[in-house]
C-alpha cells in the first residue's frame, strides 16, 4: 500500500528563560525566501513561526512559510589563521634546517557514513545488513534500514570516496584498494555483484563499502545540518525547554526520533528543491582575456551548510553558466581574500542572459566584500565576471561565499 507523505511539521517548544540561554549559543541567520538574510538571536520556534530579537534587539515573529532556511554561525573553537601570501607560507613551512616545519597529521579515525539517493548522510556505525537493505546507527541510539535503492554511498569498514563519481555500474570498494564493478544484487554477510563475467560475491567483512548508482532524487521534507557531519531529512523538528531538539525521522513505523543538541543543529533547510547551489553547474563557457598567457578556471570548495560551495575565482576571467531551468535569483558574499588586499583592485559583474548587466561591484582592500543579492527575472543563463581594476591583473583573486541560484 502505497504511503501517505505528511506534511513537514516545524514545532519548538521554549520558554523565554531557559531554552532562551541554550539557543543563543552563536548567532542565528534567517534566510527569508528572496535569499536575503538577516542575523537574530533566537529566541523560539513554534509551529508556524519563528521567534527572534533582531539587531537593535526588538523581538519580532515571522511565518516559517516565509523562510527558506535558518542557519547556526556558532563561535569558532578557535580562531582560524590568517590566510598568508604564498612566499610567506612557503617560509613557514620550512625549519631552520630546511626540512618540513609542521609535524605530520595524525589519521584521521574512521567513521561509517551512509549517503543516500535525497542528500541525506548518516553519520553513526554500521548495524547489520539484510540483503536488499542496510542498517544504521545514528547518535548511538537510533537504528534506520534503508533499502538498497536508496543507497547512494555506504562506507561500512573503510572510507569510499563518492564525491565526483557518477559510475552507470554499482561498485564494491575492497578494503585492500581492489574495486569490482556490475550490479550488486544483495548485501548481508557477503556483497553479491553481478559481473560482466559472472556473479562474484565479496564476503562484506572484505568490503569496505560500495557505491551504488542509483539516480538522485529531491528530498521530500525538511534537511537539517548537524555538528558531527550528518545530514538527515526530517518531517517534524522540536525544540524542548531543555535546548535538546527532537528530529522526527518520519520514514520508520513507528516514526524514529533522533535527539540531539541545539548547539549541534547548523542548518534547517525548509525548501530544499527551491535552491541549487551554484558550484555543482558545470560551467558551460570559461573565458580569459587574449592578452592573458594563463588563465585558471573557478574552484570549487567542499560542500557546507545547505550543502553548498563557495567557488574561487582568480581573475580576469569570465564565466558563463546554462541553467537548467528558469532562475529567479542568485545570491552570494564577494570577498577579497586578505592576502590579496596589498594589489587586489577588481571589479565583478553579474550578467543576464542577453548580456544585461544586474550588478557591478569594485572590491579592493577598502572594501574586500560585497553582499550579492540580484534578481534574474527568469534567465537560463548567468555570467560572472571578475575584470581587473585599476592597478591590473594582480591578485585579483574573489572568493563567492555560499552562492546560490533560486529557481522560479
Amino acid at each position: 500500500m502505497e504511503s501517505v507523505r505528511r506534511a513537514p511539521v516545524i514545532s519548538f517548544l521554549a520558554a523565554a528563560g531557559a531554552a532562551h540561554a541554550s539557543l543563543a549559543q552563536g548567532e542565528w541567520v534567517l534566510i527569508d525566501r528572496d535569499l536575503r538574510e538577516e542575523h537574530v538571536e533566537l529566541t523560539q520556534l513554534s509551529e508556524g513561526s519563528v521567534m527572534f530579537s533582531d539587531e537593535e534587539g526588538r523581538a519580532r515573529t515571522t511565518p516559517v512559510s516565509e523562510l527558506l532556511a535558518v542557519l547556526h554561525e556558532r563561535p569558532p573553537e578557535e580562531r582560524a589563521a590568517r590566510e598568508l601570501p604564498w612566499l610567506t607560507q612557503q617560509m613557514e613551512m620550512f625549519g631552520p634546517d630546511g626540512e618540513l616545519g609542521p609535524e605530520e597529521a595524525e589519521a584521521e579515525e574512521f567513521v561509517a557514513s551512509l549517503g543516500l539517493v535525497n542528500g541525506e548522510r548518516w553519520i553513526g556505525s554500521f548495524a547489520g545488513a539484510s540483503g536488499a537493505s542496510l542498517a544504521w546507527t545514528l547518535g548511538g541510539t537510533v537504528r534506520r534500514e534503508a533499502p538498497l535503492e536508496r543507497v547512494r554511498a555506504a562506507a561500512i569498514h573503510g572510507p569510499v570516496e563518492a564525491e565526483g563519481w557518477e559510475g552507470i555500474e554499482d561498485r564494491v570498494v575492497l578494503q585492500n584498494g581492489d574495486v569490482v564493478e556490475g550490479f550488486v544484487a544483495s548485501i548481508d554477510t557477503a556483497v553479491r555483484i553481478e559481473t560482466a563475467t559472472g556473479e562474484v560475491e565479496v564476503p562484506l567483512d572484505r568490503a569496505a563499502g560500495v557505491l551504488l548508482a542509483n539516480p538522485p532524487v529531491a528530498p521530500a521534507g525538511i534537511l537539517v545540518w548537524l555538528a558531527d557531519g550528518s545530514v538527515v531529512e526530517a518531517t517534524t523538528v522540536e525544540f524542548a525547554l531543555t535546548g535538546r531538539v527532537s528530529l522526527g525521522l518520519g520514514s520508520d513505523a513507528p516514526e524514529a526520533v533522533l535527539p540531539v543538541g541545539a548547539t549541534d543543529v547548523l542548518a534547517l533547510l525548509f525548501d530544499p528543491g527551491l535552491i541549487t547551489g551554484l558550484a555543482v553547474l558545470e560551467p558551460s563557457s570559461i573565458s580569459f582575456p587574449p592578452e592573458r598567457l594563463w588563465g585558471r578556471a573557478p574552484v570549487a570548495g567542499a560542500p557546507a551548510r545547505l550543502g553548498i560551495a563557495d567557488i574561487d575565482m582568480a581573475g580576469p576571467v569570465s564565466v558563463v553558466w546554462e541553467l537548467p531551468r528558469p532562475a529567479a535569483r542568485l545570491a552570494a558574499v564577494a570577498t577579497l581574500p586578505p592576502a590579496m588586499w596589498a594589489w587586489g583592485d577588481c571589479e565583478l559583474v553579474v550578467r543576464a542572459g542577453d548580456g544585461t548587466e544586474l550588478l557591478r561591484e569594485r572590491l579592493r582592500a577598502d572594501r574586500p566584500s560585497v553582499e550579492i543579492n540580484v534578481p534574474l527575472g527568469g534567465t537560463r543563463r548567468l555570467g560572472i565576471e571578475v575584470a581587473s581594476g585599476g592597478g591590473g591583473p594582480v591578485q585579483d583573486r574573489v572568493i563567492l561565499e555560499r552562492p546560490m541560484v533560486r529557481w522560479r
